[in-house]
């Protein structure tokens, strides 16, 4: 059983099921459950040859060890220290690395499925293109530890478009124990609910690209922080990329559609709203600085805020477009996202999906 391919097809069932069905909401705790289980059970069965970081999870789960003295010994010699307890924590519980991995991604799908639950107008089609767009492959397979410090920053939304900054600022705060590439987007965060398109935002976002193009490309003090932070040879990869695949910024049509509206979206005062179009917004001009320096340093930041198109598309295909229009825009989009997705999946990406299979 190929859950690459299984798996969205499951979602597109759940959501052609309920689109239109008065007796389900999409966000019911019946769908999220057929939603979530899944999810959790790929990340939790997936193989380790050619799955990008799993095989180093895995290397460090089986050489986490569980006596007191011992971790604190291996803990005193690693980077991102509160990835390594919570994975202490739950070997303790079951030292199997499979029931590990089971930990770690059933936190990250929970928080993640609570937010689009929260702020998504349809929760099934957000889940969809988490999916589709490659997000879950990121966050929760390759990349479990910056997706896990991800997952849990977006605990903080709510409390940045409430203005409430020191519950949020520490929700980052302990995000970045687990990944340090949090810490950079503390100053995007103050600003993520501002007036999407205004002057300002717009001025700190530049001003941020224009901070991470300068110190990815010049400056010794950055690249030593990562050096020991990460280790030399991590940071060499870091540093020499040769940029991210420019194919990947079809991921920000989300953004474009809201950049072309904006007259529209302007006169809509709607917090949730701008937290998205100022999250894809970030996500956009930090994706097209990776295509022109190191995607891998650069690269790290856009995945902060790759989550926020997953909301946003969804509002703009009900909002956007007339009525006689939406009915064509849906399985349009739905149908653009599969196309991208079997690219990621048998081309771009070049991974052998049959190292994915559940051993059921």
């Amino acid at each position: 059983m190929n859950l690459f391919i299984v798996v969205p097809i499951w979602l597109l069932v759940l959501y052609f099921l309920t689109k239109n069905n008065k007796q389900i909401t999409q966000s019911s705790l019946l769908v999220r459950f057929l939603v979530c289980v899944p999810l959790i059970l790929f990340a939790t069965f997936r193989g380790t040859a050619e799955m990008n970081d799993t095989g180093s999870y895995v290397e460090h789960i089986l050489n986490t060890p569980l006596n007191m003295g011992e971790f604190l010994d291996y803990l005193s010699d690693r980077s991102d220290k509160l990835f390594y307890i919570i994975i202490y924590i739950f070997k303790l519980l079951n030292s199997n690395w499979h029931f590990v991995l089971f930990g770690i991604a059933t936190a990250q799908i929970l928080i993640i499925s609570r937010f689009f639950k929260n702020y998504s107008i349809s929760y099934l089609l957000s889940i969809l293109i988490f999916v589709l767009s490659g997000d879950y492959t990121s966050f929760i397979l390759f990349g479990m530890k910056q997706g896990l410090a991800i997952a849990i920053s977006l605990l903080s939304i709510p409390f940045f478009m409430q203005k409430k900054w020191i519950p949020a600022i520490l929700i980052i705060l302990i995000a970045a124990q687990i990944h340090a590439s949090l810490y950079f987007i503390i100053p995007l965060m103050f600003f993520i609910n501002d007036e999407p398109f205004s002057k300002k935002t717009l001025l700190i976002t530049f001003g941020f690209i224009i901070f991470l193009a300068t110190f990815s490309q010049f400056s010794t003090f950055i690249a030593q922080y990562w050096a020991d932070h990460k280790g030399q040879e991590f940071t060499g990869d870091f540093f020499m990329g040769r940029g991210m695949n420019a194919t990947r910024l079809v991921f920000d049509i989300p953004f474009l559609l809201a950049l072309f509206n904006y007259k529209k979206i302007q006169n809509i005062k709607d917090p949730v709203l701008a937290v998205c179009i100022n999250g894809a917004m970030f996500h956009f001009f930090i994706s097209v600085l990776a295509c022109f320096t190191t995607g891998v340093f650069v690269g790290r930041f856009a995945w902060c805020f790759a989550i926020f198109n997953s909301v946003l598309l969804p509002w703009e295909l009900e909002n956007l477009f007339e009525n006689k229009d939406k009915k064509l825009m849906y399985p349009i989009f739905i149908v653009l996202y599969i196309l991208i997705y079997t690219f990621l999946l048998f081309y771009y990406e070049t991974v052998g999906i049959k190292q994915f299979d559940l051993p059921i």
